[in-house]
């Protein structure tokens, strides 16, 4: 067969276009500048208050930073793991880390099972103006500032003035009720019922859209082959509500430092070496313990408390891998 040549194969009268140049293809690859321009304004702001706090809280992180020692506060300054091993000799943050494990133990899942119920309860009522109502009761905490809602959970435990305490004296008759806050047997326990009662309404919500989106035909035939209430909640329900409580078990997951929380129910005027985070420190969480130290302590020790702060996160993230590992959801 005959060779074609090369001018053979390009058509008479056609202009071959001139190779591009790397600099154009460049241009055409990154699209039209004006985006650039319009998002850089939001690249800044996340880049100054997300990425920039987060690489300048992992350098104090392993640094002696400290506000009132100007030497410490250099990007420079390293002390490699010796914040880590002060941390573990120090037996006032091996408490605080204890005493939130009981307290993720007792909110996480009581926090899950509040949600979880009060989302089915909700999902019953069929009447959309009564369904409604009762939406925007239960989500009414989470609208509520923290600050107000532990100063009305302050108010609730008083001892002497509280509702709590005058209900179970007139109703129940109880002569000598606890004192929440005062008593280090109960503090804990009040700390886990106000914070469940602040979050456990942005749960329900949650729980409620994954309700919602389940078809009701699979009710219907579980009805039809004899499942009561109970085995539909447990067969239908939960299952395909899989996705929703990984998410909320994950977004739960930061339980543990529960700060503002202990600041608001104990007023800054209790402070001090022994009394920090209420009775005998029954109430110090880690997430407490790290702003004692960087702010409250004389020495200002931001390089400790950024330390004990990145071993939270880790902890918080281990627990969102346990979930993930846990509670496995096929892929549709």
């Amino acid at each position: 067969m005959a060779q074609i040549s090369e001018a053979q194969e390009i058509p008479m009268g056609r202009a071959v276009a001139p190779p591009k140049s790397r600099l154009v293809r460049i241009l055409a690859w990154l699209g039209n500048p004006w985006g650039y321009v319009l998002v850089l304004p939001a690249v800044l702001l996340y880049s100054t208050f997300q990425i920039w706090p987060l690489i300048r809280g992992l350098t104090m992180a392993f640094s002696p930073f400290s506000w009132v020692i100007p030497e410490s506060k250099g990007l420079l300054t390293f002390n490699g793991l010796d914040n880590y091993r002060e941390l573990i000799h120090n037996q006032e943050w091996r408490h605080s880390m204890w005493v939130s494990a009981k307290f993720t133990a007792g909110a996480w899942p009581l926090n899950f099972v509040v949600a979880m119920f009060t989302a089915v309860m909700v999902s019953k009522v069929t009447h959309s103006k009564w369904s409604a109502f009762f939406r925007i009761v239960t989500y009414l905490p989470v609208v509520v500032p923290l600050a107000t809602a532990m100063l009305l959970w302050r108010n609730l435990y008083s001892a002497q003035y509280g509702y709590i305490n005058h209900f179970l004296k007139t109703v129940l008759h109880i002569k000598n009720p606890p004192n929440w806050l005062g008593d280090y047997k109960w503090s804990l326990f009040s700390l886990m019922i106000a914070v469940v009662w602040k979050g456990f309404g942005h749960n329900t919500m949650l729980f409620l859209i994954g309700i919602y989106s389940i078809n009701r035909e699979l009710y219907e035939a579980a009805e039809i082959d004899g499942a009561g209430e109970w085995q539909q909640f447990w067969k239908v329900t939960l299952p395909l509500l899989k996705p929703i409580i990984v998410l909320v078990l994950v977004l739960s997951a930061g339980l543990m430092s529960a700060t503002s929380q202990v600041m608001v129910l104990y007023t800054a005027d209790t402070w001090g070496p022994t009394t920090g985070g209420g009775p005998f420190q029954s109430c110090l969480t880690a997430g407490l313990f790290s702003w004692v130290t960087a702010f409250i302590r004389p020495d200002m020790r931001m390089g400790l408390a950024a330390s004990a702060s990145l071993i939270l996160g880790l902890v918080s993230m281990g627990l969102s891998a346990l979930v993930f590992k846990t509670v496995r959801v096929e892929r549709v």
